[in-house]
């Protein structure tokens, strides 16, 4: 199974936290990490994303990038919300068998904390800037037994 962790692209500073919307260079950006999502040819099983704003706007913008259909619609899920507790998440996965590809978005800390874990290395060793996407091969989702398969930032793409 291919699991894509990705961070929110880039949002207002606004309060409230929860109501913080893509900024223009945001959508552009994620927009443009759609297009990297395309070209995989990966079968997208689903598409999760924490309930705030940012990151049903950046999902929702990979999924129309991917050709949404009801199999991998967007759908927004309490255990990707910011400080959620992980093990919810965890048991997804395991849950979800090994099959096809999911991209989950949501937020830092969150992102390094799972793909840490999952990697089997300190989560202080990553940092995701807004809009990063990492890529893991998992054949179990267990600590320490993913393979990074590639990560791509943004500001890395052509215009």
């Amino acid at each position: 199974m291919k699991l894509l962790l990705a961070r929110h692209a880039e949002a207002e500073s606004s309060t409230p936290d929860s109501e913080r919307s893509l900024t223009e260079k945001g959508k552009s950006d994620a927009r443009r990490m759609a297009r990297v999502l395309r070209q995989t040819g990966w079968q997208f099983e689903e598409i999760l994303c924490s309930p705030l704003r940012r990151t049903v706007q950046t999902a929702e913008l990979y999924g129309a990038g991917l050709g949404t259909s009801a199999k991998n619609a967007v759908q927004a899920v309490p255990f990707l919300a910011p400080t959620a507790d992980r093990t919810r998440a965890i048991e997804h996965l395991g849950e979800m068998g090994i099959r096809g590809a999911a991209l989950w978005v949501f937020h830092m800390p969150d992102v390094a904390e799972v793909a840490s874990w999952l990697l089997g290395i300190p989560a202080a060793s990553l940092y995701v800037t807004p809009g990063t996407i990492i890529a893991l091969n998992l054949a179990f989702p267990v600590p320490g037994k993913a393979m990074l398969v590639w990560s791509m930032q943004p500001e890395h793409l052509p215009e």
